[in-house]
């Protein structure tokens, strides 16, 4: 007849020391395994580029840059330009962008670049009496300023525009709206309306 040997059960404690220490394996392994493996890809809704594409982030701290915030001159518009894409931001994608569409922050940054040169052209005074060229009041054919304060109180005004521009520059490239935007061939570009965004509210 064969043996039978009673079985062996470990001590309560030392199985919770065994589940413990199993656990703190799979925790080890689970951290060292690649994000990609770890997590499903998310649809972003309106922002699918976020499901295709994974964006780095970095802290910045706002600081003006003049190289933006004057007024129009060959090197500050070069400087906004090379903010956009040589296409201008448009693209197509079999499955993201059947059609030709633009990635919705290309789109408001030319906005804003429009906005800043029509500004400054209709300002043309500002463009004439660069900041801190004083002018002499005897040599404006009789006219003369009711105070020093009214024009310095105008190259300031173009002073803070110039910030505004430069900041909301910064803001829209901080947190980049990834919308797809479907071209419109009426305009030939787009509009930005009829299109979902993701937003706080």
């Amino acid at each position: 007849s064969k043996e039978t040997r009673p079985k062996q059960h470990l001590p309560r404690g030392k199985l919770h020391l065994v589940y413990i220490l199993l656990l703190v394996c799979v925790a080890g392994i689970s951290n060292c395994l690649p994000p990609i493996l770890m997590t499903r890809p998310v649809y972003f809704g309106a922002e699918p580029l976020k499901s295709e594409i994974r964006l780095k982030t970095s802290t910045r701290v706002f600081q003006q840059d003049y190289a933006y915030a004057m007024p129009p001159s060959p090197e500050v518009d070069a400087a906004w330009s090379s903010l956009l894409p040589q296409n201008g931001g448009f693209f197509t994608h079999p499955t993201l962008a059947p059609t030709e569409s633009c990635v919705a922050v290309f789109h408001q940054i030319h906005c804003l670049d429009m906005l800043r040169k029509a500004l400054y052209e209709a300002r043309n005074d500002t463009m004439e009496h660069p900041k801190h060229e004083r002018k002499n009041p005897d040599d404006l054919d009789g006219k003369i300023y009711a105070s020093e304060a009214e024009e310095l109180n105008a190259s300031h005004d173009m002073d803070h525009l110039g910030h505004c521009f430069d900041l909301l520059r910064q803001v829209i490239m901080c947190k980049p709206d990834l919308t797809i935007e479907v071209a419109n061939v009426v305009v030939d570009g787009v509009t930005g309306f009829d299109t979902e965004h993701q937003c706080i509210d």
